[in-house]
């Protein structure tokens, strides 16, 4: 099964498709591309309304949870959410379109020389502070949603999303992206500190959860 999607951004439209490997909702699947920002979503539960598209191939059938949040208008587009409906590799393929909630403020950071950075990788939020290793004395610090956001907001989804090889190194790529990002506005860091829970630390490494699972 293929997905193409549309990503709505400040007027601009782009397109991407990717080949879906695993089981998964819709949203989960797009936020896994790493291709729209992070939005704290409800964990599936239908209440947030943050993970809507609008079908542009076949309109999926709505659910009761649909029926109950959108409008009828939004309904007779084809606007659904994305964590109703379970997409399957054998599925025929999809076209939707996402309008992505990215923010439009950006980092000031000077390039400094013989940085050191330290980061909370947190379940929600991924917490940074960096520093001149020399001095100690703090350059900047600030904090971003974590990525990993599209796969469930609680540590739970996260864990059972990331029994999955294949699914856990998409999921630390997120991170790892957003880390090259910052590392390259703040210039020459020559250490990195990175701190999580177990759950956290596990997926970052790649190791294997199905024991987190099970506790």
């Amino acid at each position: 099964m293929r997905i193409h999607v549309v990503i709505l951004s400040s007027g601009q439209k782009e397109k991407f498709s990717f080949s879906l490997k695993k089981e998964m909702t819709l949203i989960q699947a797009i936020s896994l591309t790493g291709n729209i920002a992070p939005r704290p979503l409800c964990s599936g539960l239908g209440r947030c309304g943050l993970c809507k598209i609008r079908c542009l191939t076949e309109h999926l059938k709505p659910t009761s949870r649909e029926c109950a949040l959108l409008t009828e208008r939004e309904l007779a587009t084809g606007v659904r959410l994305g964590c109703e409906h379970v997409v399957r590799p054998t599925d025929a393929d999809v076209e939707v379109e996402i309008e992505d909630k990215r923010e439009q403020k950006k980092r000031v950071l000077r390039a400094e020389s013989c940085v050191g950075l330290g980061l909370d990788l947190g379940t929600t939020n991924v917490c940074w502070q960096a520093v001149r290793l020399d001095t100690m004395q703090t350059l900047a610090q600030g904090s971003f949603l974590n990525p990993q956001s599209g796969m469930g907001s609680d540590v739970v989804q996260r864990l059972l999303m990331a029994q999955n090889c294949t699914v856990r190194h998409l999921m630390a790529e997120l991170v790892r992206k957003q880390i090259r990002i910052l590392c390259a506005e703040l210039g020459d860091v020559q250490k990195i500190c990175l701190v999580a829970n177990t759950a956290m630390t596990d997926i970052f490494l790649e190791r294997e959860v199905a024991n987190l699972c099970t506790a």
